[in-house]
């Protein structure tokens, strides 16, 4: 009975280690195709295989909210502080393997726009706070941010991802993700788009900072007709404008 039970699970791992094969040879066809410039002649709308890769990860992920290992938001910042560090090494790593560019932020998320999320995000609850740390790799085409993606999966695990790719906010569109560094702190790896990355720096930006600036009054009083008129006004510029970036990068 021994024997035939070690049998069953040695066909087991060879059956796993086939299957596997086939998936990482699937992918690396898919990452020479897209290379190549000749996935448009192979398939009639890339945007289905975009989304086939983040569907496939997003499917394996369990759909719980994530927590810090405290609440404490001094804490937070200290262990923020370590994984930080790790962080901007495996993202300039990462950056090089996949011909990206890595992007850092000047130091973590301040600690007023941090209060503001707990309040107005969180109902006070500071362990929900995944992003005070942060990092992201910037590529030229949708084709070389996915098949980073592919990549990404396979070296990290990914706790929590939001493709704004398939389902953009605002028009804007990116890739977020949340993965745990040594230290056990959560932090927020992104891929973007180097275009779409130009207008937000831009003139994207200041729209966001108008609209933010009037939602965070929401969190004191209700807000005027008036205002509300302004945030669905801005709301559909940023879409407008990151509509039209879109539409020059997703054919390239």
């Amino acid at each position: 009975m021994s024997h035939l039970i070690d049998q069953i699970k040695k066909g087991a791992k060879n059956f796993a280690a086939y299957v596997k094969k086939i998936i990482d040879d699937f992918f690396k066809w898919l990452e020479d195709l897209f290379k190549s410039g000749k996935a448009d002649e192979v398939f009639d709308d890339k945007n289905l295989f975009w989304k086939k890769i983040s569907d496939d990860i997003i499917s394996k992920i369990p759909k719980i909210e994530l927590h810090q290992i405290s609440n404490d938001l001094d804490e937070l910042y200290s262990a923020a502080s370590t994984a930080n560090r790790e962080l901007k090494n495996a993202t300039k790593e990462f950056a090089k393997k996949t011909n990206g560019k890595a992007g850092f932020r000047n130091g973590l998320k301040s600690r007023e726009r941090a209060l503001e999320k707990i309040d107005s995000d969180y109902f006070g609850d500071a362990s929900r706070l995944v992003d005070i740390a942060g990092s992201k790799v910037v590529y030229e085409t949708v084709d070389d941010l996915y098949i980073a993606l592919n990549k990404f999966n396979k070296e990290y695990k990914i706790l929590k991802i939001k493709d704004r790719i398939q389902q953009p906010l605002n028009g804007y569109r990116d890739i977020l993700m949340n993965i745990e560094m040594k230290n056990g702190h959560i932090v927020e790896f992104r891929l973007h788009l180097k275009e779409m990355d130009e207008v937000a720096e831009g003139i994207g930006h200041k729209l966001y900072e108008e609209r933010r600036n009037l939602e965070a009054i929401y969190t004191r009083r209700e807000l005027t007709i008036q205002e509300q008129i302004t945030i669905n006004k801005l709301k559909k510029q940023e879409k407008i404008l990151y509509d039209e970036v879109w539409n020059k990068i997703k054919n390239k």
